[in-house]
């Protein structure tokens, strides 16, 4: 895991920098949960429009597969458990439609 600093610091587009709307910041420099990340691409929405936002969001993602990778985390279907209510709840709503 990368220092308290480098989380963001590579994340924004270089085009974004102030120069296509006009951040409140031009990097983020702290860890954010998922409420913060939340607030982030908000607040590129509100103030920079849907095509920017779409290119820092991309960002964002690669970032967060980046780490994921570092880290060696993996998730498998066999990590995922199948409810016993499973078929009932299938064979009910097959029925509805």
């Amino acid at each position: 895991m990368p220092t308290q600093g480098n989380y963001y610091n590579y994340g924004w587009p270089g085009n974004v920098q102030t120069e296509s709307c006009h951040l409140k910041r031009s990097f983020v420099n702290e860890v954010l949960d998922k409420g913060g990340v939340k607030d982030l691409v908000a607040e590129v929405y509100e103030l920079c429009g849907q095509d920017v936002t779409t290119e820092v969001a991309d960002h964002i993602k690669d970032i967060g597969f980046e780490f994921a990778m570092r880290s060696g985390s993996t998730i498998a279907v066999a990590d995922i458990t199948v409810p016993p209510e499973k078929v009932a709840i299938l064979a009910n709503k097959l029925r509805r439609s």
